[in-house]
């Protein structure tokens, strides 16, 4: 049978080879070309190889034309961004500042004040209780002396 109508894969003979390596007009020792005989041998289709083959035989992509499209030029220079139209700046609201000394010494007067008065109700209270009085004006005698304790501290 001629080798025209033999199939892919029956090209397995050195001179079925070398035949369609002259035909093909290709360098025998270039990979490109071995791997596209090995794809017809295994049974590719001869589109296939052929295709194979012709991207084998191109040029390079170094020797070709670029096809990539050539970035633009940069516009900012000719197109700059508006300028922003800033508002003078207001003075800020005058506001005292009170630092954390300010704050430390407040509570602490306010602690002391407290404490104060505190002291002088259970005082109070205690020599009501001890005097032998009853709960009940113990406690209204302390609170009488909780009102003068603060008074006391509010006058100094």
């Amino acid at each position: 049978a001629p080798s025209d109508f033999r199939p892919a894969f029956w090209l397995r003979s050195r001179r079925d080879r070398e035949a369609l390596q002259l035909a093909l007009k290709v360098d025998p020792l270039d990979a490109a070309t071995k791997r596209a005989l090995k794809k017809q041998r295994c049974g590719k289709s001869k589109a296939a190889a052929a295709k194979a083959i012709a991207s084998a035989t191109t040029k390079p992509p170094s020797a070709q034309q670029s096809t990539k499209p050539k970035p633009k030029p940069l516009t900012v220079a000719k197109n700059p961004a508006a300028a922003c139209k800033l508002q003078p700046a207001k003075p800020a609201p005058a506001v005292e500042k009170t630092g954390r000394k300010q704050k430390v010494e407040f509570k602490e007067k306010r602690r002391q004040r407290k404490n104060f008065a505190s002291r002088k109700y259970q005082q109070a209270k205690n020599e009501a209780l001890a005097a032998g009085s009853a709960p009940e004006m113990a406690y209204r005698e302390a609170r009488q002396a909780h009102r003068a304790a603060l008074q006391e501290w509010d006058s100094n």
